[in-house]
């Protein structure tokens, strides 16, 4: 792997042991921006226990979303070298006469898919002996950290130098990845307009723990959208056993690996993975204090957000999806 590197954004919330073991693997932190009128602050770095800096805001008034990293050199690019532009990051390694590959979050979910691969059709021209190369993962979050945790094995596997090899077996890996999500408290899934405030209220007051996923659209066009598959799931123990009940009948290996995330309930994700080792006794479950969602991902969902992981039999869609969880 010597050859080339992998850049991902910092939305794929692969923890930081992994990240430091996988050096030809480039995280590019996302930043979060926090809005009131004319006043605008761009908050970069956050660690997932970072998120009451952002919650804070929120109960101020203050509106609150994730941002595109800084694309282009030049002025807008920050000062701290921590945080360059994507431009100059692909530069450094093709100038070092490597190859780049762009693993960004789903396009369906982000604009950096857009952004980033205009970029580099310009360094594609520019640098014609190198390859420069951006790939939508149509994965958010952890679901993107499995990704990346399967192409670096794959690329072990298969001793794998030719950075075009990549994009087929993405290509084919990225649909089976399951994205299982849900949260106990409404307050910023309902602020991100995904959900009404009736709902979010009838949600918290009756103690619902919906089973949503990020599924492919009816049109089968690559877009993945996040969808209510079960809304009315009444409370954890009963959405533990659902979401071990859905592993149990989609995984494609039994002993394969699934990854229960959060965003600061530990408690939680720990009474989920109890479960699924209960219904799935050979799997690797990855889960535990380092198993956090990003400050950027609870923007969305809030600490209270949990997220499951693994691969799932084929088709990965709406329609599908919600005709097992009725038989469970």
């Amino acid at each position: 792997m010597s050859d080339f590197q992998i850049l991902t954004d910092g939305l794929c919330d692969l923890p930081d042991a992994l990240a430091e073991e996988y050096k030809n693997v480039t995280i590019i932190d996302t930043p979060i921006t926090v809005s009131s009128g004319e006043e605008s602050i761009i908050m970069r770095g956050l660690k997932p226990q970072d998120f009451g800096q952002v919650a804070a805001y929120v109960d101020k008034g203050y509106s609150v979303h994730t941002s595109c990293p800084c694309i282009y050199m030049g002025d807008d690019e920050p000062e701290d070298l921590q945080y360059e532009s994507v431009e100059r990051i692909t530069r450094r390694y093709l100038n070092q006469g490597r190859d780049v590959i762009y693993v960004v979050m789903s396009g369906s979910l982000s604009s950096t898919y857009g952004h980033v691969t205009g970029l580099y059709r310009e360094l594609s021209a520019e640098y014609p002996d190198r390859t420069v190369i951006c790939v939508d993962s149509h994965c958010m979050s952890t679901g993107l950290a499995m990704l990346i945790m399967d192409i670096i094995d794959y690329c072990k596997k298969e001793n794998i130098t030719d950075v075009k090899e990549l994009v087929p077996f993405i290509e084919k890996s990225r649909a089976g990845i399951a994205h299982i999500f849900s949260w106990s408290e409404f307050s910023f899934i309902r602020k991100s307009g995904r959900v009404g405030l009736l709902p979010a209220f009838l949600g918290s007051a009756l103690h619902f723990q919906p089973f949503c996923s990020n599924e492919y659209d009816e049109k089968h066009d690559g877009a993945r959208v996040l969808l209510p598959v079960k809304s009315s799931v009444r409370g954890k123990e009963k959405f533990a056993r659902l979401v071990a009940a859905f592993a149990k009948e989609t995984i494609v290996d039994p002993r394969g690996t699934i990854i229960v995330a959060h965003g600061d309930v530990q408690e939680f994700a720990d009474t989920i993975a109890a479960r699924i080792k209960k219904a799935l006794p050979e799997a690797r479950v990855l889960y535990g204090p380092e198993w956090r969602v990003s400050a950027g991902i609870q923007v969305h969902g809030g600490p209270t957000s949990v997220h499951i992981n693994f691969h799932r039999h084929q088709p990965n869609d709406f329609k599908s999806t919600s005709e097992i969880v009725k038989r469970l």
